[in-house]
């Protein structure tokens, strides 16, 4: 009996909360009724333009007589999807190439009255169906990065030894490797800040500006992870230039043509030495890049124990070595737990509203 009273009174207080939920959603106005108030204030509307989307066919014509509204759009937040993996590992990521990942909620709308109000009379529309075009300032989540949580087992030993070269340093390696239980991927999303325009009848779009907000690196060491990562693209175009493996012309200018953080210079010498088909002096070139990158990981160590590690690779000149050694070091680890992160939402990068603001009232400018 008191089991029954008690899923009677939940299924009530459910009742009543949906209730009130859809009350509050249905005190939002409609775009029409606040374009016939002329408000001249930004306020949240009820209308779904989710069919209004970033991805949608470009346009091209411009049509000069013409009548606008403009909108403020959020987006969704991004869940902090956990994916757990066992060996044999096939991803780096833990993540499908189209991930977009999972939302929370629903995107929000605003309508501009006060941008609206800055527009001559002849531009402004009276109604979403007399609309030529919709401007809207929005954000756009993209998945850009993993943080992946390692469950290793009990065979790696916490200090190395010293070695006479590098190559007893690998053996070591070999015969001491951390290895991995269990990985646990969480996925990290920056943010797209846009000023759009939409034509209101064929929701085509286009793209009048953006900035990009990338999402927040979490490693104990960050620029001695940035450096590594940006050295894993120096090392690929070291291997794509190996004459006696086969020279893959094509994957070293896709390559250097990606690696923005190299100089100029460096990369104009390595084109036009592919271009010449003069290999060996372009792979001369990238290796001594690599390691004078390499002497700046060290520095970005910092640490005087693993000084005497790094000062036998560099010597060596020994890639196996040193990604074996940064491996051990895990300068991309971090400290904080998972749930300080999902919880702070530090996994989403913040939408920059500032720079949306000033770009929507540049935007508005221009028709005045």
């Amino acid at each position: 009996m008191k089991k029954g009273l008690v899923c009677c009174i939940c299924l009530m207080l459910v009742c009543l909360l949906v209730t009130a939920a859809c009350a509050e959603a249905g005190t939002l106005p409609t775009i029409n009724s606040l374009l016939q108030s002329n408000a001249g204030k930004k306020a949240e509307v009820r209308d779904n333009l989710d069919m209004y989307g970033l991805f949608n066919d470009n346009f091209e014509d411009i049509n000069y007589d013409f009548k606008l509204i403009i909108l403020q759009r959020e987006a969704p937040q991004k869940e902090f999807t956990a994916r757990l993996t066992y060996p044999p590992f096939v991803s780096d990521n833990g993540f499908e190439e189209d991930f977009t990942g999972v939302d929370i909620g629903n995107s929000r709308l605003w309508l501009r009255g006060d941008m609206m109000a800055k527009l001559p009379q002849r531009y402004r529309a009276s109604s979403l169906e007399n609309a030529t075009y919709l401007i809207i300032a929005e954000d756009h989540y993209i998945w850009d990065g993993t943080i992946s949580v390692s469950d290793y087992d009990n065979s790696s030993d916490g200090d190395l030894p010293e070695f006479a070269d590098t190559e007893e340093m690998i053996q070591y390696f070999l015969e001491h490797p951390r290895t991995v239980k269990s990985i646990t991927y969480y996925p990290k999303f920056g943010v797209y800040s846009l000023i759009m325009l939409y034509e209101a009848k064929t929701k085509k779009s286009s793209v009048i500006d953006y900035t990009y907000t990338s999402s927040m690196r979490f490693a104990r060491n960050p620029e001695a992870s940035q450096q590594w990562d940006n050295m894993t693209y120096i090392s690929a175009l070291l291997d794509s230039l190996d004459e006696e493996a086969g020279v893959d012309i094509q994957a070293a200018e896709n390559i250097i043509g990606t690696v923005e953080f190299a100089p100029q210079e460096k990369k104009d010498l390595w084109s036009s030495c592919i271009s010449a088909k003069e290999y060996s002096t372009a792979r001369h070139s990238v290796e001594e890049y690599y390691w004078a990158m390499a002497a700046e990981l060290e520095g970005l160590d910092g640490s005087q124990e693993n000084k005497e590690y790094y000062d036998l690779i560099i010597r060596d000149r020994n890639r196996t070595a040193l990604e074996l050694f940064v491996s051990f070091c895990d300068y991309s680890g971090f400290d904080r737990s998972v749930d300080s992160i999902e919880s702070s939402g530090d996994y989403i990068a913040a939408p920059d509203y500032d720079w949306m603001e000033t770009h929507l009232q540049e935007t508005v400018a221009l028709f005045n």
